[in-house]
């Protein structure tokens, strides 16, 4: 295995430890220039103008081809990392390896979560069910 080249990259290799400060705020950046790569926003941006709380998932608001794009960049940009890149640069080839060549980043539109979907979807069943 091939060590890191920085404290940055040697941040995130192993386990995500949200108590650890620097490790959280190497994943909040990392997770920042990724949704800047694929939504043009950060995560607080998004949060701010469609009103999503601090303690929901934003990808649980993504629409599919945004969510395989960001889950596509995430693991190509895990893979750099592990390779000893700095996690920015990792994310930049990630992009130049995922994304469609004239790929424009899609802001996120106000709507439901998909756990809010699911539970309304199993109530729906629910009813129908027992009626």
């Amino acid at each position: 295995m091939i060590k890191p080249q920085n404290s940055c990259a040697s941040s995130v290799q192993g386990r995500y430890l949200p108590k650890n400060k620097e490790t959280h705020n190497t994943f909040a950046k990392i997770h920042d220039k990724i949704n800047l790569v694929v939504t043009g926003e950060t995560a607080k941006d998004i949060r701010n103008r469609v009103g999503i709380k601090k303690s929901e998932l934003l990808r649980d608001y993504f629409p599919l081809n945004t969510l395989v794009y960001y889950s596509a960049m995430s693991i190509c940009a895990a893979n750099a990392i592990k390779d000893g890149n700095d996690p920015i640069q990792a994310i930049n080839k990630a992009a130049s390896n995922v994304l469609p060549r004239h790929y424009r980043p899609q802001p996120l539109s106000p709507g439901k979560s998909v756990r809010k979907l699911e539970k309304e979807l199993k109530d729906m069943l629910n009813n129908n069910c027992s009626n």
